[in-house]
């Protein structure tokens, strides 16, 4: 085959080619030519080819003989980088490339999911009550179906297996459980649990007001004790599903260990439990397809059923229908011994734990900058003009130094906090 490449002259640009070699005739002469990305060629030119060159249109050079060996000298240098140097791209261009190569999320950004947190806060504020208790009954329903599964396939395995393999029940828990939670968030429903994370966002946010969010935790609170319980005593015990062996024992004994649980060990599953649930909530969020919300809602359920912690809906099914199955337990020992410390929990897990994780890693920013308003606002200047000069006086009393050197220092702190927190923001 044959080698073209471009040689550059000062008359213009010829054609390099290298093939089989023809007889010719005259003098051969050479002459170094300076080819693209390979510096300097010295080649070999037929003196006929010179002179019809000269006269008439190019012919092809027979024979490069060598390569200059001289690339590495101080002019073969400069003329590289002057050549680098012209085909550099200008800076800005970089820049707008380096701004393009973005890659394509597939799911929502946590920003985003924050966001939506926010705006749901305000349409779960102003709800109207009846629809506000119709969709904390339905959360009740979906939850206390849930539950019903759970207890039907986990209370199926022989008491001896059970004992022998304790995982086992525990395992199908964690398989089964998640349905309750992935009705709610894709039918619909107000979950409390759910709830504690959200309204909190709104509070911090300034979407909501502290009445409306204990107003809506209040009323969601209730109607979900409601939903689940008239589950599972309308389609649980009045359907005499449990009576058998083994779900009869199974039952039971769920009743009896969660009520005779310690306070302090009640309260504390209580905060992981909601804190993995509302984890749950904001994957679910995040995800675009249906396929997407239900794996990704999936794992924080089966972790937190898995593991045994403690929800204070779930509790409001699996212990009323233990007990309606005539559990040895007392009714008032559960609600004071265990829900409302679960209950507390859970809103110290879910509200405060991820919720506040999720509202300050992207807006914990604006608490600093509230507080640097406030103390700007103390020694606002107010510039007058004296015989054409400006002077400084502040509006209201002179701070004193040490009020001054306070707002000096959170000033800064405020700077430096806010500098921190776009980087922050910038690397996730």
């Amino acid at each position: 085959g044959e080698l073209h490449g471009t040689a550059q002259r000062a008359g213009g640009q010829i054609e390099v080619s290298r093939g089989h070699d023809e007889a010719r005739q005259g003098a051969v002469s050479s002459s170094p030519v300076e080819v693209q990305g390979l510096g300097q060629v010295l080649v070999e030119v037929n003196a006929d080819d010179k002179k019809h060159h000269s006269t008439g249109p190019a012919s092809p050079i027979s024979q490069i003989v060598q390569l200059d060996k001289s690339r590495g000298t101080d002019d073969t240098k400069q003329d590289k980088s002057s050549a680098s140097a012209s085909s550099k791209p200008p800076k800005e261009v970089v820049m707008q490339e380096i701004d393009q190569f973005n890659i394509k999320a597939e799911i929502n950004p946590m920003i985003e999911v924050e966001k939506q947190q926010e705006k749901l806060s305000i349409m779960k504020a102003h709800l109207p009550f009846v629809r506000l208790v119709f969709l904390g009954i339905l959360a009740g329903w979906w939850l206390g179906l849930g539950v019903l599964l759970v207890c039907v396939m986990s209370g199926g395995i022989p008491v001896d297996i059970r004992a022998a393999w304790p995982m086992l029940p525990k395992i199908v828990t964690g398989f089964l459980f998640p349905v309750g939670i992935s009705l709610i968030t894709l039918i619909g429903g107000e979950l409390f649990t759910g709830n504690s994370m959200c309204m909190l966002i709104g509070l911090w946010a300034g979407r909501v007001t502290l009445f409306e969010l204990l107003y809506n935790w209040i009323i969601v609170l209730i109607t979900n004790f409601v939903g689940a319980t008239s589950t599972v005593y309308f389609f649980g015990y009045l359907t005499e599903l449990f009576w058998a062996e083994p779900w009869h024992s199974y039952i039971v004994g769920i009743a009896v260990s969660k009520i005779a649980l310690k306070p302090g060990v009640a309260f504390l599953r209580a905060i992981a439990a909601n804190a993995l649930v509302c984890s749950c909530i904001l994957l679910g969020q995040s995800a675009r397809d249906m396929i997407g919300k239900l794996a990704a809602m999936w794992f924080p359920i089966m972790m937190f059923a898995c593991t045994g912690f403690e929800h204070s809906i779930a509790n409001m099914a699996f212990v009323p229908l233990g007990l309606f199955y005539g559990a040895d337990a007392d009714w008032r020992n559960w609600l004071y011994q265990n829900l409302l410390l679960v209950i507390v929990g859970n809103t110290i897990g879910g509200g405060f734990i991820i919720g506040g994780a999720e509202y300050f890693l992207f807006d914990w920013t604006r608490l600093l900058a509230n507080v640097q308003e406030q103390q700007t606002a103390l020694i606002r200047p107010a510039v007058t003009t004296v015989a054409g000069e400006e002077t400084a006086s502040t509006v209201g009393r002179v701070p004193s130094s040490a009020a001054q050197d306070k707002v000096r220092s959170s000033r800064e702190m405020a700077r430096v906090s806010a500098t921190l927190g776009m980087a922050g923001g910038s690397a996730l």
